[in-house]
């Protein structure tokens, strides 16, 4: 169910909001990649809200929206509760999805998948023909991309890298 919430492209003073959001997470399950095969297997963590998060991503995602990539938020009333950032031009036809997170209390409720299609928008508006992300590989974050129609790429080099390599590499098609 999709919750009245204002949608909205967000300029480089909002992206501090970002605090507002409680990224709060027990996960039960983490994948892998294993060839070209995603596995799955049960392994419980927490992950807790810490400003430092924010601390450490705000700088850089700061740059990123000086060089045109573009931002989005959610907001119920004053607080953001969801908030994604799409890099335009990461590699030729394709763009680049640098964030997505979304509240505990706003999860399962169509706040990430409003946001991935403002940004879905946003990349189709800019003539890209994929879309790729560097998921974080726990099971909420992969079962939500492969639900967007995201797949493994058969060979990842030729896409942007990761500083981590749990980091599971995904990418859709554009139509």
């Amino acid at each position: 169910m999709i919750i009245p919430l204002e949608f909205r492209k967000l300029g480089s003073d909002e992206l501090k909001r970002v605090y507002d959001i409680d990224r709060y997470e027990v996960v039960q399950t983490r994948y892998r990649r294993v060839g070209d095969q995603l596995k799955c297997f049960e392994e419980e963590s927490e992950i807790a809200s810490d400003p430092a998060f924010w601390d450490q991503r705000l700088p850089v995602w700061q740059r990123e929206l000086e060089a045109d990539a573009v931002a989005f938020g959610a907001f119920d009333g004053d607080r953001m509760c969801g908030f994604a950032l799409l890099k335009n031009g990461a590699r030729k036809d394709l763009s680049q999805i640098l964030a997505l997170y979304v509240s505990i209390d706003y999860r399962m409720r169509g706040v990430a998948k409003s946001l991935f299609m403002e940004m879905e928008s946003a990349a189709k508006g800019a003539k890209a023909k994929s879309l790729f992300v560097l998921s974080p590989p726990t099971g909420p974050s992969v079962g939500f991309y492969l639900s967007q129609g995201f797949a493994i790429p058969s060979d990842p080099k030729p896409f942007p890298k990761s500083k981590d390599p749990s980091e599971i590499a995904m990418i859709k098609a554009l139509r």
